[in-house]
């Protein structure tokens, strides 16, 4: 059943220029309903200034291996990784000593 909505169609190669160009290490690019969607980018060095979030979080790693730190567990990641974490969890990647990105969607609990 249509939406009215038209489809949309993004690369990964325009989403981290669109990030770079705004100065940002995270893009969010989309919104609907109850969710959202977005790309993480960061360089070795780089702090993660994530905090808990109110909504489950959902992590796809697409380029560089680094650490999921959720609470005080340390968790290993690399390309093709998913990760769930539920709304409320203390994390951040650290650990990166490559370009790091990440695909992110948010999900209303």
């Amino acid at each position: 059943m249509p939406t009215g909505r038209a489809p949309q169609f993004f690369t990964l190669a325009g989403l981290l220029e669109q990030a770079r160009f705004a100065d940002q290490h995270a893009l969010r690019f989309h919104e609907g309903p109850g969710w959202a969607a977005g790309v993480l980018q960061l360089k070795p060095g780089q702090h993660d200034p994530q905090t808990e979030h109110d909504r489950d979080e959902l992590y796809l790693v697409l380029r560089g291996e680094g650490i999921l730190r959720i609470g005080a567990d340390r968790h290993p990641v690399a390309p093709g990784d998913f990760w769930l974490v539920p709304a409320g969890t203390e994390h951040r990647f650290e650990g990166y000593r490559q370009e790091f990105v990440v695909f992110q969607v948010l999900v209303a609990g």
